[in-house]
């Protein structure tokens, strides 16, 4: 295990705090697509939440380029706004094993929004090459080209579940030697 000086229970509760970040984001996700349906005198209240809020948040335009990226998402991807903004494609930052069906679903988004899932998990390559497990909640813009995505960086809480697969497994090991011993034991004795 990654660090095993964390007990089940600890492990147990960092999912749960995975999990209440992931419906934050969902909230995040729909309170800025009800943002920007609001009036066009809410332009500087709609940056500035967008701006300020705690999880990497994008804009994408229909050809797939970023328009926007708020502070979270400059340290999630490690560019800078000035580098990504009208610059780069969501797709230079998604594996090329998770890349077609992520053109799909962005396909899909453009003709049938509500068949294209508004929520998965996929893989995210940052300015230094590392590779994260990222959870997407995206949502289209109300002038129907545009998309507001949020992405969780989840790459801890995969490990944390992998950590815990792993503790069950030895567990499960550690019990089977007992019970044969065990059963070793009491069948000398009888």
């Amino acid at each position: 295990m990654k660090d095993e000086s964390k007990t089940k229970k600890q492990l147990i509760n960092e999912l749960a705090a995975m999990r209440l970040r992931i419906a934050e984001l969902e909230k995040t996700v729909t309170e800025l697509a009800a943002a920007r349906k609001s009036p066009p005198d809410s332009e500087e209240i709609y940056r500035n939440i967008f701006e300020h809020i705690a999880i990497p948040t994008i804009i994408i335009e229909e050809d797939m380029t970023i328009s926007m990226a708020n502070k979270e998402a400059e340290k999630l991807s490690g560019y800078s706004k000035e580098e990504t903004e009208g610059k780069k494609k969501w797709t230079e930052f998604i594996t090329e094993n998770e890349l077609e069906r992520m053109k799909e679903y962005h396909r899909l988004r453009s003709i049938e929004p509500d068949v294209a899932p508004s929520s998965y998990e996929s893989r995210f390559i940052d300015n230094d090459g590392k590779i994260k497990d990222i959870f997407i909640v995206i949502d289209m813009l109300p002038d129907g080209g545009k998309r507001v995505a949020s992405l969780l960086d989840i790459s801890d809480r995969k490990q944390t579940v992998e950590d815990l697969r792993k503790s069950e497994e030895e567990h499960k090991k550690k019990l089977k030697e007992f019970e044969l011993l065990y059963e070793i034991g009491t069948n000398k004795y009888t």
